[in-house]
């Protein structure tokens, strides 16, 4: 997978960013628009109004099944995910009980808060 687009300068380590309003992901990119940040970072002169893809990887990522952060996984936080089980939409709710960021609250989330039930 790349992501990627037209490079601007930023005050970030890399110097750079893709301009938000139009950053693109897509599956395969051709040769020449394939580059790194290290690269675009170290000839951002260059770069600067150009377009360029970077590889991207997705890694899962979860909420804590802590939902209402009192230190322990427990009945309290399978009640918050059992109150919204079904929810299916696409803003966030508080406490955050999508704990997959899946937009939507089904057994998935209760199974993460089952999973860790008792640890703290």
């Amino acid at each position: 997978m790349w992501i990627g687009g037209t490079v601007e300068a930023y005050d970030n380590e890399w110097g750079f960013r893709f301009v938000p309003s139009a950053i693109f992901i897509y599956q395969y990119v051709a040769g020449i628009f394939q580059t790194s940040i290290r690269l675009i970072s170290q000839n951002l002169a260059s770069w600067l109004g150009m377009v360029g893809y970077v590889r991207a990887y997705v890694v899962d990522a979860y909420g804590s099944p802590d939902v209402n952060g009192d230190g322990v996984v427990n009945d309290i936080d399978l009640m918050f995910v059992t109150l919204s089980f079904g929810y299916n939409g696409s803003e966030p709710l508080e406490p955050q009980v999508d704990l997959n960021y899946d937009f939507r609250v089904d057994v998935r989330d209760l199974f993460m808060v089952a999973k860790h039930f008792g640890e703290t």
